[in-house]
């Protein structure tokens, strides 16, 4: 029952993101912009879709609080932004185009075992999954970075780093629930970054 109440409200926070997304794009200013907005939506639209067709897992976490704090506290993040003169729109574009490509590798990769809680399924090593261990929490961090260049703001950026904590918080935790599914998980988390690569040779 709290997995189905969690997801449901998982699917509640992805359908806002693409009402998002939608409103984006008819309002776009120039086509270049309306192209921008694509991805994004495909990206929203395959997480609420994996959330739906996720396969029940073998092994589940019992946090609640600090993965719902991760997925929910950027909502809340206008409440910190006030108008500035002084932005960098070039760099936060570059850093949100590689968001969401690493995004739609990631979960594109995951595809159902894609999930809001600490949940552990199976071992994925391929595609940036072979690299680093938690790739769309990493698509998360660029996409906070290039929010930034946007709105270069101290209280936005204290607000995004505590906000990045939470996911870093998660990844600890599903990365110990996954480690319970076996050594061979445990030595692919030990020679695998979290969110970057290590550069470590993979036996």
């Amino acid at each position: 029952m709290k997995r189905l109440i969690i997801n449901g409200l998982g699917l509640l926070l992805i359908l806002y993101s693409l009402g998002q997304d939608v409103r984006m794009f008819w309002t776009a200013g120039s086509p270049f912009s309306t192209i921008m907005v694509m991805p994004f939506f495909l990206l929203d639209a395959l997480q609420g879709s994996m959330l739906l067709l996720a396969k029940a897992p073998r092994i589940q976490g019992k946090q609640t609080v600090v993965p719902l704090l991760a997925a929910f506290l950027p909502l809340f993040s206008p409440l910190v932004l006030h108008r500035s003169a002084v932005s960098f729109p070039t760099v936060g574009v570059l850093f949100m185009v590689a968001s969401v490509f690493l995004g739609l590798w990631g979960i594109m990769t995951l595809r159902t075992c894609f999930s809001i809680l600490p949940e552990g399924r199976h071992l994925v090593q391929e595609g940036p999954y072979r690299y680093i261990r938690h790739p769309l929490y990493a698509s998360y961090g660029l996409s906070y970075l290039g929010n930034l260049f946007f709105y270069p703001q101290s209280s936005y950026a204290l607000f995004l780093l505590m906000a990045y904590g939470f996911q870093i918080w998660r990844a600890h935790m599903e990365d110990a629930v996954l480690a319970q599914l076996g050594e061979e998980v445990r030595i692919y988390q030990a020679q695998t970054g979290m969110l970057w690569p290590t550069f470590r040779r993979r036996r």
